[in-house]
């Protein structure tokens, strides 16, 4: 018996050919539409067992702890696995994954950071953004955020809220930036040691140790980075020590502890123009009039700080409940530029306080956030890279105070 049947996609019409053994007719389509049916359930079955459900977001920051598709803002949210797709060199590449957050690295080591456009008038460094790290403030008082102290390990997950951080975060114009660092498993103990060999003179190697139990979770990583750059004065070195700590003191007590160091320095080549950049677009920027060249001046910028925190997590009984954190930073800062030398010391502390209350229909926030800083600022004249004439002499106070409230209603249905 021989049956061949052809099917036109277009016309969706059937035509067979049938020697004198070929069934009857009816007795074809009847097989047909059976084979048909049964491989559709079949195809149904395959695929219904084949759907892969993804993780469940939960947004922390707001305090909404909720999935991301019920909280009302213009959300994103970098996750452990995409930290994990990109290189460990910089956060430029998983930062920008995030539609409406620009993220660029004007020379090794050196961040600019913008949420919807909210550098556009301030196009250096982090502006107009609020940081927050493992719950407390980043950001000094004075608004200035050393995002480049943190090395890439130091960060597992970020959320980023875009435009106005609202009631709980004060008032950054541009967004919030929530970054969290990475913590050891349940009943997981090691070391891990990395390194990484590029081009440009860039060596990196890293060193963590980190255990978890049920009452405490415990990393310590230290992490080096240098390179030697693609332009002229461009080099960089950069060594973070980090230890944070996280410990079940009862069942309704945790503490938790945020240390980090850093040691940063990195140069700065300057801009070009295009008759410079089309003769060397490695060349650092040249002498120009009463100016002299950037490595003539050795532009360079030195940081050093030291950061501690501590915070806590109380809950007092199924409806109340409480996170207070205090923190302290100290920086010592240097930059040699093409037409002075800035040379200061940051001090600051702050604290912050969150109390929640859960009711039947809702949820009720309110706390407060406490900022203050002293910075005594020389500016001098530039002699080659070393300090000359005094310039100016300031001494910076910057305090900031916020306090805030949020409440949530569910409505019916």
């Amino acid at each position: 018996m021989k049956c061949i049947l052809f099917i036109n996609s277009r016309a969706q019409s059937f035509t067979k050919v049938q020697d004198p053994y070929c069934f009857n007719m009816k007795i074809f389509h009847f097989c047909f539409i059976m084979f048909f049916v049964s491989h559709a359930l079949l195809a149904q079955e395959v695929e219904k067992d084949s759907v892969r459900q993804l993780d469940e977001v939960v947004v922390q920051s707001f305090y909404y702890d909720r999935p991301l598709q019920d909280v009302p803002l213009a959300y994103g949210y970098v996750t452990p696995k995409e930290f994990e797709r990109f290189g460990n060199t910089s956060f430029v590449p998983v930062m920008n994954t995030i539609p409406g957050v620009r993220m660029e690295e004007r020379s090794p080591g050196s961040y600019r950071f913008s949420i919807r456009g909210s550098t556009l008038r301030a196009p250096f460094g982090v502006r107009n953004v609020k940081v927050y790290w493992n719950g407390l403030p980043l950001t000094d008082p004075g608004g200035n955020t050393y995002l480049n102290m943190l090395d890439f390990n130091s960060v597992s997950e970020a959320e980023i809220i875009k435009g106005p951080g609202g009631s709980l975060y004060g008032a950054g114009t541009g967004g919030v930036l929530i970054l969290k660092s990475p913590k050891a498993q349940y009943n997981e103990s090691g070391v891990e040691v990395s390194s990484v060999v590029g081009s440009y003179g860039l060596v990196r190697y890293s060193v963590k140790a980190q255990t978890g139990s049920k009452k405490s979770n415990t990393t310590i990583q230290y992490n080096h980075q240098q390179s030697d750059g693609y332009r002229d004065q461009s080099k960089m070195g950069r060594d973070v020590l980090q230890i944070f700590g996280n410990y079940i003191l009862d069942p309704r007590r945790t503490i938790s502890t945020n240390i980090f160091y850093g040691d940063l320095f990195y140069q700065t080549p300057g801009g070009l123009n295009k008759a410079q950049y089309d003769q060397d677009a490695s060349q650092a920027r040249p002498a120009a009039g009463p100016n002299p060249g950037a490595v003539e001046q050795r532009a360079t910028l030195f940081n050093k700080t030291f950061y501690a925190g501590l915070s806590q997590d109380y809950d007092w009984n199924e409806k109340w409940s409480n996170q207070t954190g205090v923190y302290g930073s100290f920086t010592q800062f240097e930059n040699s530029s093409i037409r002075n030398y800035e040379r200061k010391t940051e001090q600051s502390l702050g604290g912050r306080t969150n109390t929640q209350y859960k009711f039947s229909k809702g949820k009720l926030n309110f706390g407060a956030e406490y900022q203050h800083g002293f910075s005594p600022v020389n500016v001098y004249n530039n002699n080659k890279g070393q300090t000359g004439a005094l310039q100016s002499n300031d001494e910076i106070i910057s305090t900031s105070s916020t306090l805030f409230a949020q409440v949530e209603f569910n409505l019916p249905y």
